[in-house]
């Protein structure tokens, strides 16, 4: 029996490990997360506008429904973020040339400058991996990709 609010404990030693990695990897998240707001910001950007910026391929037109899923996000939230970044001239709307009754996305120039700086000063830094060496890095690379969804 639990205390009041307390959660049970896992029942053996290995699922108490796996219950530790989990907390840690969702505060990493957490920690990584904070970061890229940060960086975001500095470029005047939220996190949900630098993502967008980053699901947009140069040269390639992606449909509004299209980009609504590849964010796992509602089409009418992905409106507003696409305002702002279009009012700001980092990406256009234009008609699909093969069905004029779907709106897509491109990035302009702005975008990709915009996206480009970004994306260098996300990778300019180790971060929170900086105290690891390049052989514990491959490790854990080699680990998160055994658990890790087939999409990354």
């Amino acid at each position: 029996m639990t205390k009041h609010g307390a959660l049970p404990e896992p029942a053996t030693d290995d699922l108490r490990d796996i219950k530790e990695v989990a907390q840690l990897m969702l505060a990493l998240a957490e920690t990584l997360q904070a970061g890229f707001s940060a960086m975001a910001a500095q470029f005047g950007l939220t996190a949900a506008q630098a993502k967008l910026l980053l699901n947009v391929t140069p040269g390639a037109a992606l449909s509004m429904r299209a980009l609504a899923e590849r964010l796992d996000c509602d089409a009418s939230n992905l409106t507003g973020l696409v305002d702002r970044l279009e009012a700001r001239g980092a990406v256009r709307r234009q008609v699909d040339t093969a069905d004029r009754r779907i709106k897509v996305l491109v990035i302009t120039d702005e975008g990709c400058r915009v996206r480009d700086h970004f994306w260098s000063g996300m990778v300019a830094s180790a971060g929170p991996f900086a105290q690891l060496s390049s052989h514990q890095v491959r490790q854990l690379r080699d680990l998160l990709r055994a658990v890790a969804p087939p999409s990354y």
